[in-house]
């Protein structure tokens, strides 16, 4: 399975890279007299309001019209919400969109239960974009979810918003309004790719491990060659090693610059995971840890993969290789990339699956025939 994206059909070409125009598609401003709704079960109730609201302190944050939703978490911070596409709405086609950009306003109105952290996570299409959050009350905030080169690919017939309101504090009880929903990709945003750094297909006959990984030290799990449990997600073959009881740095690779040669170009990083069998557990998820002289020791999200057992999962995790690029300029450039695992004490010893360790960078005009390993 290969992985190009193209983020769009028009291209300008801009310093040897494909360059694009900024672009904006509108997801809703509640305008449009369709009838929007928030539901769920942490949802009291929702409704297109307008100017002028009944509290007159409040204006839309433009034209007439937001969406007002009350919400009460009822102890749970886990309770699953969704923005209903209206009749008469067509599914947004928003692939190749970098960012979505919700204005929000949390009404404050001294409740105990209405302060601190307000945070909501939106899904859309088996895809999460992840948590943003706010403690600004009694204003207007934009919130602005960063999108993946490979959750953009999902986003060609967009038809809801799920997610969660108001995670941070299970007591939170209060109301909010919602406007301007909008899929923006900036000016200048290039065109990417993904490039195949390690395909896990091959084992080193010194250490029996995988080729190019090893155990981070005494106390990491072994990364060997798969050995036939599940099919491959791609390739001939996959690492595999058991999981401990609970947080550990499990593998790494020193071997990452003789493998690719543009990484201080790399904005994400893509692994396909997948589990031998259920954690009881409910919970197993891994960080990406980059180090470097200059950089240091850079660790990105712990992301989940509890349900990918009966199939394979992409983790994508946006790096920022910008604090790295000294050292690696340097006369003797070092990189380790080390990644760990994170899971209940029950779990320990069952078998975590990955294959092809991917780099997601910028096309170029190059003609280049990368080799992959």
């Amino acid at each position: 399975m290969k992985h190009w994206i193209w983020v769009m059909a028009s291209l300008l070409v801009a310093s040897g890279v494909y360059a694009q125009e900024a672009k904006r598609i509108d997801v809703t401003d509640f305008e449009d007299g369709l009838e929007w709704t928030y539901s769920g079960g942490s949802i009291l109730g929702s409704l297109v309001e307008y100017a002028p609201f009944v509290d007159q302190t409040i204006q839309p944050h433009s034209g007439e019209a937001s969406l007002y939703v009350e919400y009460d978490n009822t102890g749970g911070t886990w309770q699953w919400a969704q923005l209903n596409w209206p009749g008469g709405k067509e599914a947004v086609m928003a692939a190749g969109m970098t960012e979505l950009h919700m204005w929000v306003y949390f009404i404050d109105k001294g409740d105990v239960h209405t302060v601190g952290n307000k945070e909501i996570r939106l899904d859309f299409n088996d895809t999460s974009l992840g948590f943003k959050s706010t403690t600004v009350t009694n204003q207007w905030v934009e919130l602005v979810w960063p999108i993946s080169s490979l959750a953009t690919q999902s986003m060609d017939n967009v038809t809801y918003f799920g997610g969660f309101i108001s995670p941070g504090d299970a007591t939170n009880v209060g109301g909010l309004y919602i406007d301007d929903i909008y899929f923006y990709r900036p000016a200048g945003i290039p065109d990417v790719e993904s490039k195949l750094v390690y395909g896990f297909n091959e084992e080193n006959p010194d250490t029996l491990f995988v080729d190019g990984w090893e155990t981070s030290d005494t106390t990491g799990a072994l990364p060997f060659i798969g050995e036939g449990e599940v099919e491959p997600s791609e390739g001939s073959n996959y690492m595999e090693f058991e999981l401990a009881g609970g947080w550990q740095n499990t593998i790494r690779t020193t071997e990452g610059l003789s493998r690719f040669d543009r990484w201080t170009e790399v904005r994400e990083v893509w692994m396909d995971v997948r589990l031998g069998e259920a954690v009881s557990g409910g919970w197993v998820q891994s960080a990406l840890i980059i180090q470097t002289e200059s950089g240091g020791w850079n660790q990105y999200a712990e992301l989940g993969y509890a349900d990918a057992v009966d199939n394979w999962k992409t983790l994508v995790w946006a790096v920022d290789m910008s604090g790295h690029a000294e050292s690696l300029n340097s006369d003797a450039p070092w990189m380790n990339i080390w990644l760990s695992t994170n899971n209940g004490a029950a779990d320990a010893g069952k078998k975590v699956f990955f294959d092809n360790f991917r780099v997601v960078v910028p096309v170029t005009n190059d003609v280049h025939d990368w080799s992959v390993f």
